[in-house]
């Protein structure tokens, strides 16, 4: 049996006056902390984290926040896989590759890239999104409840989606003019090596 120290990244979000997400961050290299209510000047923050780690590659950030109509939790999970196994992992976790509603939905998952370090370099990819065009004759939609991206938030970047070649069918972000956009991109190696680390969410 492997024994080895972990260290757990613990993120909080909660609601400010602006609209947007404020973020505490604490490390713990012993025993993750048991779920707990918080006050920060006030505001009542929800302390989470995730504790079921499979191998001791995979790096986790957790994001949660409860003032929101929408409170879910994301994971960026640093292990570089195509579309339709992260769409796997996810699920066989109870979770489901990550959508994102709202501005501060986007906001809260720039922030995770961020901690995770993956890198602002101009035309590379972040984490696959659970949006896909697959199963759709009407554009894209998200695949955890299959609403549609043009009855939705979306935040592409210009002149996306293009479907380059006529094989990109999945949604990742990618970097491009110094910003975190979403691009339409091959789901699984056809042209180029597309795996890329990606995004798990629940609901609270």
């Amino acid at each position: 049996m492997i024994s080895a120290t972990l260290l757990y990244f613990w993120m909080v979000m909660f609601a400010t006056n602006s609209g947007l997400a404020s973020t505490i961050i604490e490390e713990n290299v012993d025993q993750p902390k048991n779920n707990a209510l918080r006050t920060n000047h006030g505001v009542v923050v929800d302390v989470v984290g995730y504790l079921d780690m499979p191998t001791l590659n995979h790096t986790y950030l957790v994001g949660d926040y409860s003032t929101q109509p929408r409170p879910v939790q994301y994971e960026i999970v640093m292990d570089k896989m195509n579309w339709y196994d992260a769409v796997s992992y996810c699920k066989a976790r109870k979770m489901d590759l990550a959508t994102v509603r709202s501005e501060v939905e986007n906001q809260l998952m720039i922030q995770l890239m961020d901690q995770s370090g993956i890198p602002r370099v101009e035309h590379t990819g972040g984490v696959w999104l659970g949006g896909s065009n697959l199963e759709s004759d009407h554009g894209f939609y998200w695949i955890t409840d299959g609403l549609s991206f043009s009855d939705s938030y979306t935040n592409w970047s210009s002149g996306n989606p293009d479907n380059w070649k006529g094989i990109q069918h999945c949604v990742r972000y990618w970097f491009e003019n110094n910003a975190w956009q979403w691009d339409d991109f091959e789901c699984m190696k056809i042209v180029r090596d597309v795996d890329s680390p990606f995004a798990c969410e629940y609901q609270r």
